[in-house]
């Protein structure tokens, strides 16, 4: 198989909220926030979104989030049941606050590997 290239990180600019609908935040970090939602068109499909306020005007996608969605995309070519999948990257006019950022849409898996390890 070809090595993913920048080509298939095609991002769409629209807000999720078009698609999707934010049932509540699961986790923050310092690159953003984490919501549990569901398809506007399907509510018993869960999906994870990661709200990124990495993206600055002008300076384009940071290379530690384009890293995450390239790994994400080829590892999405061989599904695995214990593995998330990425399914879709936005680019959000305004992100988890007043900025713009990427929105990266996940399956939802209802607990961590970090929580699964602690127990």
């Amino acid at each position: 198989m070809d090595p993913v290239t920048i080509s298939d990180l095609v991002i769409k600019f629209q807000e999720t909220s078009q698609e999707f609908k934010t049932d509540y935040l699961i986790g923050q970090g310092a690159f953003g926030k984490v919501y549990k939602a569901h398809r506007k068109d399907n509510p018993t499909k869960f999906v994870a979104i990661k709200h990124m306020n990495s993206v600055r005007e002008g300076m384009g996608i940071p290379q530690d989030a384009y890293r995450e969605i390239k790994v994400l995309k080829e590892i999405s070519r061989f599904p695995h049941e214990n593995i998330v999948t990425l399914e879709r990257v936005f680019m959000n006019p305004r992100g988890a606050g007043d900025a713009p950022g990427l929105s990266l849409v996940y399956d939802y898996a209802e607990h961590d590997l970090g929580e699964i390890i602690r127990h």
